[in-house]
């Protein structure tokens, strides 16, 4: 006897799987719900992002500026804005990426809830870096028109190009910060990262001055760090792009593009452990 198609439709152990979203959706999703999130903090969250490197910048350029004066041919306002730029988006890609995502993991347990739905871990972390480089970037966009603004940047147009490159840059931060997320048990763990990796960024990378005035034990400490090459790149390419050789650039991209892709793989090879019991 056939069965009726209407007792088929009705039946309960008949269920349409869900459709997998594409990589692109998930990760557009869960940035989208980030900033929906981050919008509703909006000027409390934008005060830290721009107030603090623009006082570096102002600090550091107009104080400890009529000190120098000069920094080789160029005045040390316009030689440290670069500086100031890559610090700033440093900072915030690394406090997104390990403190704010440790929240989201650990606290709000708003991982276990995504997984959930028909999306990957791997997913999960690609749209957390992308989200901490794009609050990065807005810090960095900041300081850039301030810059703008007061006539520190010689090649205007430049900036243009630059934007992609600190976007770039700020991925690599972003996913060596999930990684550090990864193994931390409590808040007082990113007391670590931040004494031992953020700070010697700050201090010895090139922010304020050239990474060989340091001893070269301190120099070896500052290459290993990707912010000493993004300074390295976007510093002539805003003062005096035709001083940068494409080789030394393209060295630079490739350590900070596979500095970020191993962190990546180190991130997700941890968190899997911890949510999986793999």
């Amino acid at each position: 006897m056939t069965t009726p198609v209407s007792s088929i439709r009705k039946s309960p152990s008949i269920v349409t799987p869900l459709a997998q979203p594409s990589f692109l959706n998930s990760v557009g999703a869960m940035w989208w719900r980030n900033l929906k999130v981050w919008m509703a903090h909006f000027w409390p969250s934008m005060t830290g992002s721009f107030a603090q490197p623009l006082l570096f910048l102002f600090a550091f350029g107009f104080g400890l500026g009529a000190v120098i004066d000069q920094m080789g041919n160029t005045s040390y306002l316009v030689y440290v804005l670069p500086g100031i730029v890559a610090n700033a988006v440093f900072f915030q890609a690394s406090f997104e990426g390990s403190i704010s995502a440790f929240s989201r993991f650990h606290l709000q347990k708003t991982y276990n809830a995504i997984l959930a739905a028909p999306v990957s871990l791997f997913e999960i972390l690609v749209a957390e870096a992308v989200w901490a480089a794009t609050k990065a970037l807005v810090s960095g966009i900041a300081v850039l028109i301030v810059g703008l603004a007061i006539g520190a940047i010689p090649h205007p147009m430049m900036v243009i190009a630059v934007i992609p490159y600190i976007f770039l840059c700020c991925l690599s931060f972003a996913t060596f910060s999930l990684f550090i997320m990864a193994y931390a048990k409590g808040y007082e763990f990113f007391s670590y990262f931040f004494t031992f990796w953020v700070t010697p960024a700050f201090l010895f990378c090139g922010v304020f001055f050239e990474v060989d005035r340091f001893p070269e034990w301190v120099q070896y400490i500052a290459w290993s760090i990707p912010m000493t090459q993004m300074i390295h790149v976007i510093r002539p390419m805003l003062i005096a792009p035709e001083t940068l050789e494409l080789s030394t650039a393209t060295l630079y991209t490739v350590y900070v593009v596979v500095f970020g892709v191993v962190s990546l793989w180190l991130a997700h090879r941890q968190l899997s452990k911890r949510l999986f019991d793999k």
